[in-house]
């Protein structure tokens, strides 16, 4: 039974598959899809996800989280480890009433619309879309290419500036190679570009480069060419058309694309900024400052926070599991007959007969062998982890299991005493 349905029965949408698998890439676009873009890009971290959906959709989802600033900032940068675990549980619970609406429907009575409020971002979490009103002015840092003025997917930065609209590729003509464009958004209704010089041996002020504005028909061939296809010496700009506006006609275009482009008898080492103002159904947005794609941003930082804690893996590989030099840490002595103690992190210990009975049989050896002394062992809560019997009057044990041990315990003859000391990784 579902409460969900009034107490009645629920299950699989006709034509549903059996298993469902949801991969990062999918589930990122299901979200997006479902204006969810901020958990978008934080779902990574929940990894692959599968449904089967008669098991799946025969119960209720779970209750709606409320992910908090702090929970979402640690999703984002994947710590601290106590706020990440919290933040991932909400984010996978939400994922999970989305995919129930998605999947699943009651089987009797009426299934309930979705939560409206299912992909409200968290309390001070804005991320903007580039696919909905109102629009951004996004800004793209270019260099120079001498003499290039191919419009094709070598000099394509469209998914650069526009990472999340639908993409596809055009139809091939006489000039126009097949290259890489999106879908205008219907709430697009004007646009128009400026370059501005920054750096560099610039091309002279009848030469130029810049970024181009190609659209296409619904048969994805092109319609026209606009927008600011210069930036000269002097930092002046042209536009096409004079106006410096380009009106979009969605009943003949319906895909753009864009592309840098150079002007330049001589070899030129420039930079330019350039900026394209997009007007939407109820005007333009404030331009957002330069810098990278959000999605793009959030995985960076996700990247360099594996990174991190990488080189820290490989500090304590280092530390604990190659050979490393060690210093001498606390010790406690006069241990007699059994028992154990607490063990800090160590890689090993130094284990120091204090004493023994005269009557020991001892072998000839450097140092001689003594016999029946006892043993030590390393542990966990668990269980044994290792141990060694005792055989010198100054033992170093520097075993590879040492390092997951807790305690350290002992079982010694009659009459012998120890002092254990604890060897720790040289910092």
């Amino acid at each position: 039974m579902t409460a969900l349905c009034g107490g009645g029965t629920s299950g699989p949408k006709p034509n549903t598959a059996v298993d469902v698998i949801l991969t990062a890439t999918q589930l990122a676009s299901f979200l997006t899809s479902k204006v969810g873009l901020w958990a978008a890009l934080v779902s990574g971290a929940l990894g692959v996800l599968t449904f089967e959906t008669a098991v799946f959709c025969s119960s209720d989802p779970p209750a709606q989280p409320t992910i908090t600033p702090d929970e979402y900032k640690a999703l984002l940068e994947l710590g601290p480890p106590d706020l990440f675990q919290s933040a991932l549980a909400k984010l996978r619970d939400l994922v999970l009433i989305a995919m129930w609406y998605e999947l699943c429907a009651c089987t009797s009575g009426t299934t309930p619309q979705p939560p409206p409020n299912l992909y409200t971002p968290p309390t001070g979490v804005g991320v903007q879309d580039y696919t909905t009103t109102p629009c951004v002015s996004p800004h793209y840092r270019i260099a120079a290419r001498p003499n290039y003025f191919q419009a094709d997917d070598s000099t394509n930065i469209t998914q650069l500036v526009f990472p999340n609209l639908d993409f596809t590729t055009s139809v091939a003509v006489s000039g126009f190679p097949a290259q890489t464009i999106a879908v205008i958004p219907p709430s697009w209704t004007s646009l128009f570009g400026t370059l501005q010089y920054v750096s560099g041996t610039a091309p002279s002020a009848s030469e130029g480069f810049g970024v181009q504005l190609l659209t296409y028909g619904p048969g994805k061939t092109p319609v026209s060419t606009a927008v600011d296809n210069i930036v000269s010496q002097v930092n002046q700009f042209d536009r096409d058309p004079d106006s410096g506006v380009r009106t979009i006609n969605h009943a003949t275009e319906a895909f753009f694309s864009l592309n840098t482009l150079a002007a330049a008898t001589v070899t030129t080492t420039s930079t330019a900024d350039w900026s394209l103002n997009v007007n939407c159904v109820g005007g333009a947005s404030a331009s957002i400052g330069c810098g990278a794609d959000p999605i793009l941003q959030a995985l960076l930082n996700q990247i360099l926070e594996l990174c991190q804690r990488t080189r820290e893996d490989v500090t304590l590989i280092q530390r604990y599991a190659l050979p490393f030099a060690y210093v001498r840490g606390p010790s406690i002595s006069g241990l007699t007959g059994t028992g154990s103690m607490a063990l800090g992190r160590s890689v090993g210990l130094l284990i120091d007969v204090l004493g023994f009975p005269p009557a020991n049989k001892q072998m000839l050896g450097e140092p001689p062998y003594i016999f029946d002394l006892g043993w030590v062992s390393a542990l966990t809560p668990d269980g044994l982890v290792d141990e060694i019997r005792l055989t010198r009057e100054h033992t170093t044990w520097l075993s590879k299991l040492i390092p997951s041990a807790e305690l350290v315990g002992w079982g010694l003859r009659d009459g012998v005493q120890i002092r254990v000391t604890e060897l720790h990784a040289e910092p």
